[in-house]
């Protein structure tokens, strides 16, 4: 179900996939965060932000599904750091 696009400098699995994962089996997006933590797999974020898009989903509620699951599983200074990446594809910026 996940497609693994890279790996991080730590060898955390980057996997797409998580938003589809999350629409079709109404998982709660910090259930699914949880299991691939534990399987030492994080989401490609940027993916899960486009898919949420096209989707139909608004910025601003993609960003707060996110908040708060990413606070709780990984912490919050990761979380300003997703935060602050999708804000800047969202207003045009490429990484």
């Amino acid at each position: 179900m996940f497609k693994v696009n890279g790996k991080t400098t730590d060898g955390t699995l980057v996997v797409a996939g998580v938003f589809r994962c999350y629409e079709t089996t109404g998982l709660p997006i910090d259930v699914i965060l949880e299991c691939l933590r534990q399987k030492n797999m994080v989401p490609d974020w940027l993916t899960f932000y486009v898919e949420a898009l096209r989707a139909g989903m608004k910025h601003e509620r993609i960003v707060s599904k996110l908040d708060s699951a990413i606070s709780d599983i990984y912490g919050k200074n990761f979380k300003d750091v997703v935060i602050e990446r999708i804000e800047l594809v969202a207003k045009g910026y490429t990484l």
